[in-house]
């Protein structure tokens, strides 16, 4: 029994290390010397947002009334972002290792490419739009928890704004992974459980309505993270999914129990 699960938690650490990958290569951008990056875009996004709202900028008008309700309603998915990947790769697993592979290659892909568009096209996300706008942004600054600060402030404590000003990619807002994860969540479920699927894209809406009243992300910034987990979820379906379903005929799994990949 025992070698059973050390050999099912050796499969889930060889099917999780791509996620791992791409989490040391976060941490390497953030030590990336100020003088090879590239000039911060500070109000690019704030005039493509103009122009989908035609004239108005959506997170102003989302955030035009606060209180305490809706900044803790808008709090709760924040504070779930790290969490729902990691409850969702312990669904997937249940479902065997190939399911787990799948996902965590497609979040490989779509998180380092929205990694090396942050670093190569930096962008001033909204906080900074409506604090500082028209200063030119410098690399100088610590990230800020904007929105969140006011639920620090509440409970008295400096939660949210001491994990925001340890923000290794500060002027990161272009592509919102915060938006685009939930969507990845949702393409990977819908093979297994399309009840699931459908829960999680009524999260991805809260996420997105709570980056936008939080002024965290622009609009602009959760609709081109879709593109990017998209791709990615694509990349993975067109070469990866063959050879799975060849393992899954062919071998037997490693994980906790057969899979049933709906197509």
């Amino acid at each position: 029994m025992i070698a059973a699960w050390l050999r099912r938690g050796r499969a889930l650490g060889a099917a999780l290390w791509p996620i791992g990958l791409y989490l040391v290569a976060y941490d390497l951008a953030g030590r990336i010397p100020n003088h090879w990056r590239p000039a911060i875009h500070g109000d690019i996004l704030a005039r493509w947002d103009q122009w989908l709202g035609a004239g108005t900028l959506p997170h102003q008008y989302l955030s035009r009334s606060t209180s305490l309700p809706l900044d803790i309603a808008a709090a709760i998915p924040y504070t779930l972002h790290f969490v729902a990947p990691i409850l969702f790769v312990w669904w997937l697993w249940r479902r065997g290792t190939v399911a787990v592979r799948a996902f965590a290659w497609s979040f490989l892909l779509a998180n380092l490419g929205a990694l090396l568009t942050q670093l190569c096209f930096p962008t001033a996300p909204p906080w900074f739009f409506e604090r500082h706008s028209p200063i030119p942004p410098t690399y100088g600054i610590l990230g800020d928890a904007a929105g969140l600060s006011r639920i620090d402030q509440w409970l008295g404590i400096d939660y949210f704004n001491h994990l925001y000003a340890m923000s290794r990619v500060v002027f990161g807002a272009f592509p919102s992974m915060h938006g685009a994860w939930p969507i990845l969540m949702a393409l990977h479920a819908q093979h297994y459980s399309n009840w699931l699927a459908g829960w999680i894209l009524i999260y991805t809406g809260w996420m997105w309505w709570a980056a936008m009243y939080l002024h965290h992300h622009f609009l602009v910034d959760l609709l081109c993270g879709v593109l990017y987990v998209g791709l990615a979820y694509l990349a993975v379906r067109r070469w990866a999914w063959p050879y799975a379903r060849f393992i899954i005929t062919h071998v037997n799994t490693d994980g906790p129990r057969g899979e049933a990949i709906r197509h």
